[in-house]
């Protein structure tokens, strides 16, 4: 089942096409919904019209933009700029991580577009932005993913070196873009499983991840052993991280942040309770170019349901080793 859309700049629909005749989603264009009376998307402060490209009243916050319309969209570059909920726009050189419940953590980067990651977890409190200090990362050069707590999937490939979760894994670099990466994460001498925390007690937790150095991004570098690390509580402060708690790993030339919150990621006694330890993770997906994958591949890769990616994962590693 799948239904496909081809937008224009100003999000004006060029080609659609479904699976299926019976259902079609109507949030399209930036993922908001679609009044089919209208024609009109409604993004919580204005409507939007794609025909005109223009919002159809004043913007709330024009006093800000003197030199544009108060009905322009994206002051008039939709490729690099984009208007979250109708209020004013914003460079897209950010990495957003959406809950299930709507709420959003945005992570200023250096790039000229947004990355967005999905994660099947509640985000705790208001949507927010925080300033790790990654403005100037390459934005090819990122790893984000989140964990599950411990799994007989991973059990089966970590066997005696003890099990944490799997973690799942997005990278930002052209070449695996697009396709989710899955990584069996152990317990090592520490209390918690790599990139991800995912301490006994803790259901699931975001991280990110950043390589400098000048070696090749593939899925394979962030596999292996890790050594994580607490961070202080002046740090969740200076961040805009109140609410949230945080932990930091190493993992070869990766450097990263855990981002947990009190209820969508767990307890915060729990991540911050692990000290300095390490962890191991083994990579579960083959490693290939996104654009030499099968649409079918890709498809099943993408799937809502983490257990049918997982049980895809096990099916590449099992052909593998």
């Amino acid at each position: 089942m799948y239904q496909f859309f081809l937008n224009l700049p100003f999000g004006e629909t060029m080609a659609e096409q479904t699976s299926i005749s019976y259902y079609q989603t109507e949030f399209k264009f930036n993922g908001k919904e679609l009044d089919s009376e209208t024609g009109m998307y409604y993004y919580g402060a204005r409507y939007y019209d794609p025909s005109l490209s223009i919002w159809m009243s004043v913007d709330p916050l024009a006093e800000q933009f003197p030199n544009f319309s108060p009905y322009n969209y994206t002051m008039n570059n939709p490729i690099n700029m984009v208007d979250p909920d109708g209020r004013a726009p914003e460079v897209k050189d950010d990495i957003i991580i959406h809950g299930i419940n709507n709420v959003t953590l945005t992570i200023p980067t250096a790039g000229d577009e947004d990355f967005h990651v999905y994660t099947p977890m509640a985000i705790s409190g208001e949507s927010r932005q925080l300033n790790l200090g990654l403005e100037n990362v390459d934005s090819d050069r990122f790893a984000i993913g989140y964990t599950v707590n411990a799994t007989g999937s991973a059990s089966t490939v970590l066997g005696a070196k003890g099990s944490a979760g799997i973690t799942s894994v997005q990278f930002t670099d052209d070449t695996y873009m697009g396709y989710n990466y899955h990584y069996a994460t152990g317990e090592g001498t520490g209390s918690t499983g790599v990139q991800g925390g995912a301490s006994i007690g803790v259901e699931l937790n975001v991280f990110i991840a950043y390589n400098n150095s000048n070696e090749e991004i593939t899925p394979s570098t962030l596999s292996g052993t890790a050594t994580s690390y607490e961070l202080s509580g002046d740090f969740k402060t200076s961040v805009g991280g109140v609410g949230l708690t945080f932990g930091g790993f190493e993992s070869g030339n990766w450097k990263g942040f855990y981002i947990g919150g009190e209820v969508g990621f767990g307890g915060e006694a729990t991540i911050l309770s692990f000290g300095r330890g390490e962890s191991y993770s083994e990579l579960l997906n083959n490693t290939k170019p996104t654009s030499e994958r099968s649409l079918v591949d890709r498809v099943v890769n993408n799937h809502p349901d983490m257990k049918v990616r997982i049980a895809q994962a096990m099916y590449q590693y099992g052909t593998n080793n």
